[in-house]
């Protein structure tokens, strides 16, 4: 036999009322989803629906309160504890209208009237928005705002109380500088965007706001100055954005691979940089830059394989220690790609090109080794990356000890013990610390994987093999865009003008003009005597021909 169940309250029963209407709301049954849900002029009815979603939650907040005036008025603010700044809701919005509203306006008007009033006399609040949707209410309240609902009120008002744990900012670890700026993003979207406000004080500069992500509903800025960076590029840039459609959006790590052109290409296509420096000067060359909340990387579009190994601190130096540098660093890239491979190459197949004098000793020094070159280079490059992958995850100060002891003991066991030669240690440590000079990670790890397809075509083929693997990587690099860019711009196509800051980077006074390749709206940003030093040719110049003017004239 059934049990009877008890019957239902009155109050129990109109919630549940409540919230098989919201239910049916939510579940599309025959609308849009959540977004058919509007903001009611019922407290209890909006408190309920929000109730359904939200209260299962322990750490989202619901407080009946009533606006002090001489005909009381129920009001509700809604909240979630943790991520909001508490002072900004106890002293500017419930002191506000508990305490003050009353000697601001004993009666306020009844109705729609009511809403607007209090939002003028009464919130002492610097942002707010009304909303009359309950989807953009929750997703404010998920965002660190707080909703206000008033009884007799159609409207929510949604208050920006946004105030969470973060980090001050800091020195970048992963890009550090030696004359440049000390200041580098933190996981803060606001603060990444002040940071860039700091440095570019130009009234064209624009913040562009989305949310990404079905369930994270992640914050994603696009800054670029209007009227320089190439109208293309900025919609390009939005159109993939907004086609995005996923659960999450995490990281700039994870935004990148979705709106990059070649996913398949091992070279990083957008650059990745911790240093509000780089990004605004990659903004006034006419680049965009796009800032995701929760992580202190900013991406910079479109990529170009000459930035990715080139630093800050370049611009900061004279041109010729710049051009120096520079030109020290794209020999440690090809020495790292492909070092190993000549190694293999002349050991293995061209034995014949090693001077006699070198052949004895290196004949001398493989004496005993089991293994082939390949396989002994092989060895020792694997080795090496695992304790460089080991030396990264261990905790701070025990990574680099680890990774230089390891090192260090490991050669020279496997040379004690025979396994390998010293002249393969040496060509593996020379190639493991030319891959440290780039300046970008995500570009040093991609020689790092390729010098592998290096070693076995050079162990396949020889020198000709080497060649091939060289071949095959500049075509990819020459055939590669950034967003309708060409990637391996200003040689390809070749752009002379641009020439004066790739590898030779040109006196500061010599680059009158931006980068011709990003078809900039604004092409000069300087004028046509910016140094002393051009000040001064002028007018020796000048004192030349007024001094050649007066002589001729004399002789007449």
């Amino acid at each position: 036999m059934r049990k009877p169940r008890k019957p239902l309250r009155p109050f129990e029963l109109k919630r549940k009322r409540l919230e098989e209407e919201f239910s049916r709301a939510v579940d599309g049954s025959g609308g849009e989803g959540l977004s058919e849900a509007a903001v009611s002029d019922d407290l209890d009815r909006n408190l309920a629906l929000l109730k359904s979603v939200l209260e299962p939650s322990d750490d989202v907040i619901f407080r009946e309160i009533s606006i002090g005036c001489e005909q009381h008025i129920r009001a509700a603010i809604v909240f979630v504890d943790g991520i909001v700044h508490k002072e900004t809701i106890h002293e500017h919005i419930m002191q506000s209208l508990m305490l003050l509203t009353e000697r601001v306006f004993p009666a306020p008007p009844r109705g729609s009237g009511l809403g607007e009033t209090i939002k003028e006399f009464a919130l002492t609040v610097g942002e707010l928005r009304p909303s009359t949707k309950m989807e953009e209410v929750i997703d404010g309240i998920l965002n660190s705002d707080t909703a206000l609902f008033i009884d007799g009120v159609s409207v929510c008002y949604v208050i920006n109380t946004k105030a969470w744990e973060h980090r001050s900012v800091q020195e970048p670890n992963t890009e550090s500088a030696v004359r440049g700026a000390r200041e580098g993003f933190n996981e803060v979207l606001r603060a990444g965007t002040a940071l860039v406000r700091r440095r570019i004080k130009d009234r064209r500069l624009r913040v562009k706001q989305l949310r990404l992500g079905r369930r994270t509903k992640t914050d994603v800025a696009v800054m670029y100055i209007e009227g320089l960076a190439n109208e293309t590029l900025v919609g390009e840039v939005f159109a993939r954005l907004r086609a995005i459609d996923v659960d999450a959006v995490l990281s700039a790590g994870h935004l990148e691979q979705l709106i990059e052109d070649n996913p398949f290409s091992p070279f990083p296509q957008l650059q990745a940089t911790e240093r509000s420096d780089r990004v605004a000067a990659g903004i006034l060359e006419g680049r965009v830059a796009i800032l995701v909340d929760g992580t202190p990387f900013v991406l910079l579009a479109p990529g170009n394989f000459w930035g990715f190994y080139q630093a800050p601190d370049e611009y900061n130096e004279r041109w010729l220690i710049s051009t120096f540098i520079r030109t020290l660093r794209l020999f440690s890239l090809f020495m790292s790609l492909t070092l190993p491979a000549f190694y293999v190459a002349l050991v293995s197949f061209h034995p014949d090109m090693i001077p006699s004098r070198l052949a004895l000793p290196l004949a001398g020094l493989r004496f005993g080794v089991p293994f082939n070159a390949v396989v002994e280079v092989l060895i020792l490059e694997v080795s090496v990356e695992t304790l460089r992958e080991a030396s990264v995850r261990l905790p701070g100060p025990i990574g680099p000890t680890v990774g230089i002891v390891g090192a260090i003991v490991l050669g020279e066991a496997a040379i004690r013990a025979g396994l390998v030669g010293p002249l393969a240690v040496i060509v593996v440590a020379l190639t493991t610390v030319a891959s440290f000079v780039s300046p970008s990670y995500s570009a040093a790890v991609a020689i790092r994987v390729l010098k592998f397809p290096m070693l076995f075509l050079a162990a396949a083929f020889g020198l000709l093999g080497i060649m091939v693997g060289l071949i095959a990587i500049g075509t990819h690099l020459c055939s590669l865009d950034s967003f309708g860019f060409p990637y391996f711009a200003p040689l390809v196509p070749l752009t002379v003008s641009d020439l004066k800051d790739t590898v030779v980077r040109a006196p500061t006074w010599a680059m009158k003009k931006r980068p011709l390749f990003l078809r900039p709206g604004d092409v000069r940003r300087m004028g046509d005597r910016v140094s002393a030093y051009e000040t001064g040719r002028a007018q020796k110049r000048t004192e030349i021909v007024g001094k050649a003017h007066r002589e001729g004239g004399k002789g007449r």
